[in-house]
């Protein structure tokens, strides 16, 4: 292991000098080397930083959620509704289903809800947590209905709607 301030490789930590003390010192310094990853070659690794894609699609988390038979939220602690990626909610019964959009992580981050309407009657509340002016429930309550946000870093923002009817 290299000595944090060495001049050279050949420059060893001894052996009172942990592990994690000079992991430490070359994460604060910012040694992280450029990752890029391509479909035709895989994981290569290069001077620079960063982390790259080239080549391949990124494909956001796709989820599908149904309320229980007899409950009106939908997803549940172990699967619950996530604020990144497309989300299918399905109606199961003829009950209005409810659930719950958190925060957003980065600025221009996405989430795409869809909804489906098998048979019957039913619909979806979607309470938006931080949520632009007039924006802070989306009820979707026919079969297709769909909307897409974006994240600003403060609030969601509808950018893209069918049927939706946001208030």
């Amino acid at each position: 292991m290299v000595r944090p301030g060495a001049k050279h490789k050949g420059d060893l930590a001894t052996a009172s000098e942990s592990c994690e003390q000079v992991i430490s010192y070359n994460l604060r310094r910012k040694i992280m080397p450029k990752f890029t990853y391509s479909a035709a070659k895989g994981i290569l690794q290069e001077s620079g930083s960063g982390f790259f894609v080239t080549g391949a699609p990124m494909i956001e988390n796709q989820q599908s959620l149904t309320a229980a038979a007899g409950s009106t939220t939908i997803g549940t602690d172990t699967d619950a509704l996530t604020a990144y990626g497309a989300t299918t909610i399905t109606a199961a019964n003829t009950a209005s289903q409810s659930g719950t959009l958190g925060d957003g992580s980065y600025v221009g981050q996405m989430k795409y809800f869809f909804f489906d309407l098998p048979v019957g009657t039913g619909a979806c509340t979607i309470t938006v947590t931080s949520a632009a002016s007039g924006n802070g429930t989306l009820l979707l309550n026919a079969d297709n209905d769909m909307c897409s946000l974006v994240w600003t870093g403060a609030v969601w923002k509808i950018i893209v709607d069918s049927n939706t009817i946001a208030s």
